[in-house]
């Protein structure tokens, strides 16, 4: 296998590239994953192509199908269901850690995100976002740092 300056494959880089962009939505679940798209989509060889899709598929995120090739693994309104309501359970927590420990600056920064929705008309994803940092932890850890971003 040949390796990148850095040491790493082409390989581990094409399947970091896929599985982010699996994650964030621009390969749909269920779309089909061809071999010359993809070569073309992040300029490798076939050969890389496919050591990343076959860890891709032992971690659950592609499918390989027989006669039909690999694809994105579908995403059932179960799937949703149970990540919507893991997410509520987190969050949800997470907001009551930012109350118990924030401060007046905190505190001031949820009051003028408040303000600012309550104003707007349309809430567009930067304006929704904008509140939602507002309401993140005052304070971060190493696993949840206070400048997530989405």
């Amino acid at each position: 296998m040949v390796r990148d300056e850095d040491g790493s494959t082409r390989a581990r880089e094409v399947y970091a590239r896929l599985r982010a962009d699996i994650f964030g939505g621009r390969l749909a679940p269920g779309r089909r994953l061809k071999f010359g798209e993809l070569r073309e989509r992040y300029a490798a060889s076939a050969g890389a192509i496919r050591e990343a899709l076959v860890a891709l598929t032992s971690e659950g995120l592609v499918v390989s199908r027989p006669h039909q090739g690999f694809h994105v693994v579908p995403l059932s309104h179960r799937d949703l269901a149970e990540l919507v309501e893991a997410r509520l359970v987190v969050e949800t927590r997470a907001l009551w850690l930012s109350v118990r420990d924030g401060d007046t600056a905190w505190e001031a920064g949820v009051v003028a995100a408040f303000h600012v929705l309550e104003r707007t008309l349309c809430w567009t994803p930067p304006t929704v976002r904008a509140a939602s940092q507002a309401t993140r932890p005052t304070r971060g850890t190493p696993r949840t740092p206070r400048s997530t971003t989405r």
